[in-house]
C-alpha cells in the first residue's frame, strides 16, 4: 500500500462519554483534515462536527449529562484562545470568557453548572474557574499533570508534581480557590463525592489508592504489575475502573471494593492512549486503543471480549511492518526498552534512529504513521524508549530529571551501537530522528556525538532551553521547573549544556529541521536563531516552515513533511558507499 494512505485513514485522539447519558459523547477526531470536535451519537455510531476552528481543537469536554460541549477555540494554531461552549444538538458556540486575554488551556472540565481548566497566559499559569458567568483565576504556578473535578462542582483535586514528577495532590475549592488539603506522593484522578480515587507512588510506581481529605490515604492492593491507577468509579461506588501502563502497554481491570477481587477485561492486541482516561459505563469499560494496522479508534471491553465502539478510519486495516520489542544496555548497564521495524529481505538497512517526543510519553506498538513510512520506503527503524519514558516505573522516569541531554542521548547512542551490532545498520548510514522532544534528542545527539551520524531530521525541536523558555507559552514554564528545577545559576547552566546550540562548531552530518510556524511549545525564534548560527559556521542544515502550531497540523501537511524526510534521508544514502 502507499505509505500516504496511513496518514489520510482517519485517527481519534480522544473521546469521552456523558457520565449520566451515556449515550452521548464528545470525540476528537482527524477525519475532515484538522483534529475538530465531534458530537458523537454512541449507539449509532454517527459523528457530527461541532467545531471549525482551522487548526487543532486538542481538548474537549462533554457535562455530565450531555446537552453541551467545552473546547479551546484557537484560530491561529499557537494553542491560544478562549473556551466556548456548544450544545450537543449543534449550533452557535460561546464564548465563556469574552473579556480575558487568550490563554492555553489543558485538563478542561465541564459539570453541569461549572467548568474547570488550566489556563496559561502570557504573564503565568492560572486555575480557571468558570460558574454561569463568573469568571475566577486563582493562582497555580506548578504544573499540572492531571485535574479531578467533583460533579457539583464543589472541589477539585490538583496533580502537581513535588519533587521532579513525582506527584502530590492538592485538594482546592471551588468556591474561592482556597487549599483543604494536600497528598505528598500521590495523583487524583477521580472523585465520587468527598473520596478521591487516587495513584500512591509506592514500589517504585503508581499504585492504586483512594483517600478522603483529612485522613490518611487507604491503599488497594491488588495483583497486576506496573503502573496501576483508579481512573472511574462506577455509577454506585462498589467498583473502581484500574488502567494498567506496564513497559509500553497498558490494560484494563475492575476492582471489587466489597470482596477485594480483581477482575482483567478482555482487551485486543496493541496499546491504549496513555493521553485519554478510560471510562466506566455499566460493566463495560471505553478507551482510545490502537495497533500497528489498526489507526486509533474507541474499543468497549468487559470481561468476555472487546469490540469496536467507534473508527473514524476509511479502511479495515493498513498492513505494514509488525513491530518487534527488543531490548539493550545502555553505557551504565541499564536496560533500555525500544520496538523495531525492519523492511522485507535481509540486513544491513539504512536505519532512522527514532525517539518519541514528552519526554514523559512513551512509543508503543500502535499505529504510527511516520514510523512505518520509513519501513515501508525501505529503512529499518528502532523507536527507543530512552530513560524519561514513562511506564518503566518512577526511577527509570525520574533518571531524566535534571539531567536533560545526559542519560537520554547515552540511551540513544547505545541504541546506534545495537544497531550495528546485532547486523540491522552498518555504521555510518544510522539518521536521527524525532519530533518535538524526539527533535531536541536528535539535535543533542548529533552535537555531542558527531562522529555516529549520517544525517539528522529534527522535527520542531527545542535548540536552545533557555531562549525557549523565554518564549514557550506558560504551561511549559512550570514543566521546565519540573525537569530542570527552579530557576537557579546552576539549573541555568544545566540548560546551556543541555542545549545543541551550545555546539554549534561539533555538528558535523547534513541536518534537515521542520518547525511550525506558530508554534508555542517549541516556538520558532530560538529555532531560527540556531540555524543562522549554523550557516554561518558553515555547516550543512535546511530549515523548513510549515503553517500552524505544534499539534494537529493536518495529515497533508504531514505527509508533505513525511516526503521532504524520504528524499533527504534518500539523498544522505545516495552519498554513502
Amino acid at each position: 500500500m502507499d505509505w500516504r494512505e496511513r496518514f489520510r485513514a482517519g485517527a481519534v485522539t480522544s473521546a469521552s462519554r456523558a457520565r449520566a447519558h451515556p449515550g452521548r459523547g464528545v470525540v476528537i477526531s482527524d477525519r475532515d483534515g484538522n483534529d475538530e470536535a465531534y458530537a458523537w451519537d454512541v449507539e449509532s455510531g454517527g459523528l457530527r462536527r461541532l467545531t471549525d476552528s482551522g487548526t487543532a481543537v486538542i481538548e474537549a469536554a462533554i457535562t455530565p449529562g450531555g446537552s453541551s460541549i467545552v473546547y479551546l477555540r484557537d484560530t491561529t494554531g499557537s494553542e491560544f484562545g478562549h473556551l466556548h461552549r456548544v450544545p450537543f444538538e449543534g449550533g452557535e458556540s460561546v464564548d465563556l470568557t469574552p473579556e480575558l486575554d487568550e490563554y492555553v488551556a489543558y485538563e478542561v472540565h465541564a459539570t453541569d453548572d461549572v467548568v474547570v481548566a488550566i489556563a496559561a497566559f502570557a504573564d503565568g499559569q492560572r486555575l480557571l474557574c468558570i460558574r454561569e458567568s463568573d469568571v475566577h483565576l486563582w493562582p497555580q504556578e506548578a504544573l499540572v499533570t492531571s485535574l479531578a473535578v467533583a460533579d457539583d462542582g464543589s472541589i477539585a483535586a490538583v496533580g502537581e508534581p513535588m519533587d521532579g514528577l513525582i506527584g502530590r495532590t492538592v485538594v482546592r475549592s471551588l468556591r474561592d480557590g482556597t487549599e483543604i488539603d494536600r497528598l505528598d506522593r500521590s495523583v487524583p484522578y477521580a472523585i465520587r463525592g468527598s473520596e478521591i480515587a487516587v495513584g500512591l507512588h509506592r514500589d517504585d510506581h503508581l499504585r492504586p489508592g483512594t483517600w478522603t481529605p483529612g485522613h490518611e490515604p487507604t491503599p488497594l492492593v491488588v495483583d497486576v504489575p506496573g503502573d496501576v491507577v483508579p481512573v472511574a468509579w462506577s455509577d454506585d461506588g462498589t467498583r473502581i475502573l484500574l488502567f494498567q501502563l506496564h513497559r509500553a502497554s497498558g490494560g484494563l481491570f475492575v476492582l471489587d471494593l466489597a470482596s477485594e477481587s480483581v477482575e482483567r477485561l478482555a482487551t485486543p492486541a496493541g496499546a491504549p492512549s496513555a493521553w485519554n482516561r478510560p471510562e466506566l459505563h455499566g460493566d463495560a469499560a471505553s478507551t482510545v486503543w490502537s495497533d500497528a494496522e489498526h489507526p486509533w479508534s474507541v474499543i468497549e471491553a468487559d470481561r468476555s471480549g472487546s469490540r469496536v465502539l467507534l473508527t473514524a478510519a476509511r479502511a479495515d486495516r493498513y498492513p505494514g511492518t509488525a513491530w518487534r520489542e527488543v531490548a539493550f544496555s545502555s553505557e551504565d548497564g541499564t536496560e533500555i526498552h525500544a520496538w523495531l521495524l525492519t523492511p522485507p529481505g535481509d540486513g544491513p538497512w539504512p536505519a532512522i534512529l527514532y525517539s518519541h517526543g514528552g519526554p514523559t510519553s512513551v512509543a508503543g506498538p500502535t499505529f504510527n504513521t511516520i514510523c512505518q513510512a520509513w519501513a515501508d520506503n525501505g529503512h529499518a527503524l528502532l523507536s527507543v524508549n530512552y530513560r524519561g519514558s514513562t511506564t518503566f516505573g518512577d526511577a527509570y522516569r525520574e533518571a531524566l530529571t535534571g539531567d536533560i541531554g545526559g542519560v537520554d542521548v547515552a540511551d540513544m547512542v547505545a541504541g546506534h551501537r545495537w544497531l550495528v551490532e546485532s547486523g540491522i545498520a552498518v555504521p555510518d548510514r544510522v539518521i536521527l530522528n524525532g519530533y518535538s522532544y524526539g527533535g531536541y534528542l536528535t539535535l543533542q545527539c548529533m552535537a555531542t556525538h558527531p562522529e555516529l551520524w549520517a544525517g539528522g531530521i529534527a522535527g520542531a525541536p527545542v535548540a536552545d532551553w533557555i531562549g525557549v523558555g523565554e518564549d514557550q507559552n506558560a504551561s511549559l514554564d512550570a514543566y521546565d521547573v519540573a525537569l530542570f528545577g527552579p530557576d537557579t545559576p546552576e539549573s541555568r547552566a544545566h540548560k546551556v549544556r543541555a542545549s545543541p546550540s551550545s555546539y554549534v562548531d561539533r555538528f558535523a552530518a547534513p541536518l534537515l529541521i521542520t518547525t511550525p510556524e506558530s508554534d508555542t511549545r517549541t516556538p520558532l525564534r530560538p529555532t531560527q536563531a540556531f540555524v543562522d548560527a549554523l550557516r554561518a559556521a558553515g555547516k550543512d542544515v535546511t530549515l523548513d516552515l510549515i503553517k500552524g502550531g505544534h499539534v494537529g497540523v493536518g495529515p497533508e501537511q504531514e505527509i508533505a513533511m513525511m516526503e521532504s524526510w524520504l528524499a533527504f534521508a534518500e539523498g544522505i544514502v545516495a552519498r554513502r558507499p
